[in-house]
């Protein structure tokens, strides 16, 4: 294989989401996220998607399971995060720019314990083939989780 030498895994704590602490991480980079795949640069405007996008955002993170991936030396310093339903649907998997690369999506979905052929709700263009590597099929479904 050519490119670019494979990076090492980052070491990282992997625990529950901690409500209200991890609301602002989880919640902003989740809309964040979205708005920046739609191309939604004008401020104004994507605090309007942002917060037309919260109110669904809390139903799947209160259906589902939230899990952060934190420094090991501080806990609160939240490096990434999926949200899931057992057995098989992962609604959205982040990781923090600095830290993407590293295989900390894959201790996140790893410690999810998700099986080889799941289902996904939500993805960006450049997050799904990058996480679709680590599942036999993945498939993008954007009705679940919807009630």
């Amino acid at each position: 294989m050519t490119g670019a030498p494979k990076r090492a895994r980052l070491p990282v704590a992997i625990r529950p989401m901690k409500s209200p602490d991890d609301d602002p991480i989880v919640y902003d980079s989740w809309a964040g996220s979205l708005a920046d795949e739609l191309e939604i640069t004008e401020e104004r405007e994507k605090k309007r998607f942002k917060r037309g996008q919260f109110p669904v955002l809390r139903e799947l993170v209160a259906h589902g399971r939230v899990l952060v991936a934190t420094s090991r030396k501080d806990l609160d310093r939240v490096v990434g995060w999926i949200c899931y339903e057992p057995a098989d649907v992962l609604h959205f998997v982040f990781v923090k720019k600095p830290y993407r690369q590293f295989g900390v999506a894959r201790q996140l979905i790893e410690a999810a314990g998700m099986p080889d052929v799941a289902r996904a709700s939500h993805f960006t263009s450049w997050g799904f083939p990058r996480v679709a590597r680590l599942f036999e099929s993945l498939t993008h479904d954007p009705t679940l989780g919807v009630k």
